[in-house]
């Protein structure tokens, strides 16, 4: 097991843990489904073409 390096923030904050054991949520199917919807909110989306000034 990897061990566990505490940090201490600029702001005085302290007992921060900081590691590599951290569960990836790239096939969780809620944010599957949230991507999907965010890629579909943004085809539907027209920018300005900024270029032609």
């Amino acid at each position: 097991m990897p061990e566990l390096k505490k940090a201490i923030n600029q702001k005085g904050y302290t007992n921060v843990i900081v590691t590599d054991n951290v569960q990836s949520h790239a096939k969780d199917p809620f944010f599957v489904k949230k991507l999907e919807d965010a890629k579909k909110a943004l085809s539907k989306i027209i920018l300005p073409d900024t270029s032609k000034k």
